[in-house]
């Protein structure tokens, strides 16, 4: 089912983003940006025998492409890396790998009357995708799928270049590695985000 999702959410984008591709005749960098972030993960759930201090820290970095259906919308793709350590045991630590597609809303443009150049804007997103599981006390991996939402305010140095801070929420669909060594079962996990980053237009 996990498999079937994420399948059907790429699938859906990849249709979206073809389609465009043919409509923008050739003119497709113009409307790719790239970014970049790193920053503080901080774990939520399960919090089974873990205190959420012990394991939030700076092991947060991701990287992402963006493409612009239109003045509202686009379509987001990423992958992030994320390290949940305890803070005085390197033993007790999760690590994830995790891929997205999202859906993408310029709440800048959404609530101005023009959409010309503005040094401040913001960007909602959300989406599906899947996390790959890692704890040195378990073997084997730990597959999930997730959803996240997120708001990402970003400062454009001009009109190539901005910078962005990512403030997300993701959960864990069947959660079974702990964040530490105390073992809670399947359950729904979720953590929070805060990433700093460069974002870069490639076609302005």
């Amino acid at each position: 089912m996990k498999n079937l999702l994420l399948l059907s959410s790429l699938l859906i984008s990849g249709l979206f983003f073809s389609q465009q591709m043919q409509a923008q005749n050739g003119r497709f960098l113009e409307h790719v940006s790239l970014e970049a972030g790193w920053g503080l993960n901080v774990p939520v759930a399960p919090s089974n025998g873990i205190s959420t201090s012990d394991f939030m820290g700076v092991q947060s970095f991701y990287v992402g492409a963006n493409y612009e259906l239109n003045e509202l919308w686009g379509l987001r793709g990423t992958y992030a890396y994320n390290g949940f350590e305890h803070k005085n045991h390197s033993s007790q630590k999760l690590t994830l790998h995790k891929l997205m597609a999202e859906a993408t809303l310029n709440l800048g443009n959404a609530f101005s009357s023009g959409y010309g150049f503005s040094a401040f804007n913001v960007i909602a997103h959300a989406g599906l995708g899947m996390s790959m599981g890692e704890n040195k006390n378990y073997s084997g991996k730990d597959w999930m799928a997730n959803f996240q939402i997120g708001v990402m305010p970003t400062y454009k140095i001009s009109e190539k270049v901005g910078l962005l801070l990512d403030l997300v929420y993701v959960v864990n669909f069947d959660h079974d590695f702990p964040y530490g060594d105390v073992a809670s079962g399947k359950s729904t996990g979720g953590y929070f985000l805060a990433n700093v980053g460069v974002n870069i237009n490639l076609g302005r």
